[in-house]
This record gives C-alpha cells, structure tokens and sequence, in this order.
C-alpha cells in the first residue's frame, strides 16, 4: 500500500540485525511510521521526531488520541458538516487539535492521510 504524497524509507533497526523498519517521508521532508489497520477511518501515526498519535472517524464523530491527551468531538450538530465543506470542516477541527503539538510539516502529512485514506 502506498500513501500519497509518501515514499517508502527503509531504516535498519541496530547494527547487529538484519531486520529493517519500514517508514514513510513526506514530500516536505517528515518521517513517520503509518499504520492503518483494518478498521475503517483510523491511523496511527509515529513521527521520527514528534508525537505519537491517532486519529479515528466515526460517522461525525472525530477522535484525536495522544499518549497523554484524547480529543473527541461530534462534528454532526455544525452545518458544514452536512454540506460540501465536511472534509474543511475536518481539516480544520485537526488543526484546532494538533497546533500546539505538531509542526506545520506534520500537520501536512496527517492531512495527507487523512484526506486521501479516509471516507469523509
């Protein structure tokens, strides 16, 4: 699987094993490990220098998880939701969450993931 906007990096666990990690960097520059598992509309996020997070949509339900802070908000009741703007209206409630914990550059991949990965 592939991500857009993302080329694979391979980097070797230590010096004495043969096993590799595989990593995802961003156009600008961001290294991340990805998982997204088999449940729809949900990421987990490692960044190289950064935070660890997850982010999760269920139906208007947005969940914004760290390892020390969880954000959970029903986007349904506001009005773009139900109209053309909903995946703004997801940016934008990310960027309310994650600016004070992410680099604009990070915030730039989660939003790549996001909107490309997920159903909205």
């Amino acid at each position: 699987m592939d991500y857009a906007n993302f080329k694979k990096k391979y980097v070797q666990d230590n010096a004495w094993d043969v096993s590799t990690t595989l990593l995802w960097e961003h156009k600008n520059g961001t290294v991340a490990q990805i998982d997204m598992y088999w449940e729809d509309n949900y990421v987990f996020i490692s960044f190289e220098n950064g935070p660890t997070l997850d982010v999760k949509l269920k139906g208007s339900v947005i969940s914004v998880g760290f390892h020390d802070d969880h954000r959970k908000r029903d986007l349904g009741t506001h009005p773009s939701w139900n109209g053309d703007n909903c995946k703004l209206l997801v940016k934008l409630y990310l960027r309310h969450v994650l600016g004070q914990k992410t680099t604009e550059e990070q915030r730039e991949a989660i939003w790549d993931i996001v909107s490309n990965e997920f159903v909205i």
